[in-house]
Order: structure tokens, then C-alpha cells, then sequence
């Protein structure tokens, strides 16, 4: 597999939004894991917390896992999570592995 040209990837929460940038691949995504889950745990009085990916650059199966994983995270603190502007290499990586409709997506971007 060729690696990712820029696997910088950066994590900032605004309004409730956590927003994702950059790239996520196999060399990142435990450095992600950890601080989306921080981010997360901030957001206390938050029960609804929207991941925006709109700024997404690239991404391998590994970004599936970890919103994947941050959903379920959630989910254990009684918290939702929207993904919201999902690109489209993202959604295809999605439909091969047979989580369209599994993971809240919200296609109107």
C-alpha cells in the first residue's frame, strides 16, 4: 500500500463540532483515538456531538475504525454522534465494508 502523501491530521472542537482535518492512516489513527476521546469528554453537557469531515483530505480503512470506535465511546456515555459532510472516498470505503447505515451519517451535507 502507498502511503498517504500528508499524514498530519488535526482535531478541533467549535459549537459542539468536533472538526477533523488532514489525513487519518495507520500511522495516526491511535494518536487520533486518544485525543478525539479527550475531546469528547469535554463536551459533558453535550448529548448530541457532531463530527464534521468536510476537511478530510485522505483516509484508510483505519478512519472507518476510529469513528467506528469514537461512536461507540459515545454511546457508553449516553452521547450520540453525526457525522456530517463525509467525503467521498470515506463513503466508499464505507460501502465495502458494508457499514452504510450503520454508522450515523448525516447525508445532507
Amino acid at each position: 500500500m502507498e502511503p498517504m502523501t500528508n499524514n498530519i491530521a488535526t482535531l478541533e472542537v467549535k459549537n459542539n463540532t468536533l472538526f477533523v482535518s488532514g489525513a487519518i492512516d495507520f500511522d495516526n489513527v491511535v494518536l487520533l483515538w486518544q485525543q478525539g476521546i479527550a475531546l469528547i469528554d469535554t463536551l459533558k453537557d453535550t448529548k448530541e456531538i457532531k463530527v464534521d469531515l468536510k476537511a478530510l483530505k485522505e483516509s484508510d480503512s483505519s478512519g472507518v475504525a476510529l469513528l467506528t470506535g469514537w461512536v461507540r465511546v459515545s454511546q457508553e456515555k449516553n452521547k450520540t454522534i453525526l457525522l456530517m459532510n463525509m467525503p467521498g472516498f470515506m463513503q466508499d470505503i464505507l460501502q465495502v465494508c458494508g457499514l452504510e447505515g450503520v454508522l450515523p451519517v448525516s447525508w445532507e451535507n
